[in-house]
């Protein structure tokens, strides 16, 4: 089985084109390709090298190149009322719970599929208070009033 993405798939000399049925065909194409091709990793011991197969991770991208669709005639399947709708949809649902099941399990690094999905987007802010005595001491307090003369 082929082992590189844009050698996989449909004809590279022109962009395909799909109705909905043949979408989700294609796409289960796809799917079936990232399942039986794993990614190979080396990994080196003191005293022996080990080849771990690890699950392809399915994505957007690597669909539309295999498929031959330029990004366009993707957005065009997805877009509210398009006949393919339905089809583009269920893909990019697939795809999506690939991700995360794959991630839960940690078969799949589980922070990078979190930023793919958005999920890990988001900044923290902390504070530097040893306890909340520390941060009321800094707080003014309610009972005092200001002095009219500062």
């Amino acid at each position: 089985m082929i082992n590189k993405l844009w050698l996989a798939g449909k004809p590279k000399d022109k962009e395909s084109v799909y109705d909905g049925p043949a979408l989700w065909e294609v796409a289960c194409e796809y799917f079936e390709w990232c399942t039986e091709t794993p990614v190979t990793e080396m990994r080196h011991s003191r005293s022996e090298i080990q080849t771990l197969e690890l699950p392809r991770i399915f994505s957007v991208d690597g669909f539309l190149l295999f498929a031959s669709l330029s990004t366009r005639a993707w957005e065009d399947h997805c877009k509210a009322g398009s006949p393919s709708e339905f089809y583009a949809t269920n893909i990019n649902h697939t795809i999506r719970c690939q991700k995360f099941e794959n991630a839960a399990v940690k078969t799949m690094d589980p922070t990078l599929i979190a930023k793919d999905l958005g999920l890990a987007n988001r900044s923290v802010t902390t504070t530097t208070a040893n306890t909340l005595f520390d941060f009321m001491d800094d707080a003014p307090k309610l009972h005092e009033q200001p002095d009219p003369e500062a």
